[in-house]
């Protein structure tokens, strides 16, 4: 299969997940129990391998050019993902449009700025759930951050980009203020999730060699963890 066509396929695939853990979170009335079940959705992705666009850009800096196509490629595939759930669910179960609504008009009401640094929290914490999966060396590690780091976020009501496209889309709110919302809520979650590997390369770039191993194709030092992650991420994921 093409390249480009498997990641888009496997984007979708993201965006129908995540929006299933949206489903089982308007779908319970205790908040708690609900905020533990979305993290259904990022569990399967990353035992799954398959994308998501809060797990995918905090690597951009580590990446060549034709890593800015890949990371775009797989916000519209996560985007596709959830128009095509929502559809069901609000076909499935038409009472969760409601509680759907209630949540939209609430974010909605947000500023610009709320929103930028609502995303850039969740992006920092989906940063960390994604990074401690690719790099735990046994399945408690590997595991612990999702379900740590997706509850943190829903019960802070930090900005997922991904879990607002379904619910903005399951409450049928389909304009330009819906839009921009989302928008700013990817920039906030892109920026959260840049701190952690920016930060690392400028701080740990100059240590001792025994705490770094050396990307000679990337022409950067970075600390262990994240070298891992993103070999494996390579590995799994780019062909080209």
């Amino acid at each position: 299969m093409n390249t480009t066509l498997r990641n888009f396929m496997l984007s979708i695939l993201g965006g129908i997940m995540i929006s299933l853990g949206g489903t089982a979170f308007l779908a319970v009335d205790n908040r708690y129990l609900g905020a533990l079940l979305f993290s259904i959705g990022l569990f399967t992705i990353c035992h799954y391998a398959l994308n998501l666009y809060t797990g995918k850009i905090g690597y951009l800096i580590l990446q060549k050019t034709d890593y800015y196509f890949f990371v775009i490629l797989v916000w519209f595939g996560n985007l596709l993902g959830t128009n095509i759930t929502s559809l069901m669910v609000g076909a499935m179960r038409p009472q969760l449009i409601e509680k759907a609504l209630t949540i939209s008009n609430s974010k909605l009401l947000q500023t610009p700025l709320q929103i930028i640094f609502s995303g850039f929290f969740c992006g920092l914490l989906m940063f960390i759930a994604v990074d401690s999966y690719k790099s735990g060396k046994d399945t408690f590690s590997k595991y612990i951050g999702i379900f740590l780091c997706v509850p943190v976020f829903i019960l802070s009501g930090l900005e997922h980009c991904v879990a607002d496209m379904f619910y903005l889309q399951l409450a049928g709110a389909y304009s330009l203020q819906a839009l921009s919302f989302i928008l700013l809520a990817s920039l906030g979650n892109t920026l959260g999730a840049f701190l952690i590997p920016l930060f690392t390369q400028v701080l740990f770039q100059e240590k001792a060699a025994t705490n770094l191993v050396a990307d000679k194709k990337l022409e950067l030092a970075v600390p262990k963890s994240i070298y891992r992650s993103e070999n494996l991420y390579r590995r799994e994921q780019l062909d080209h």
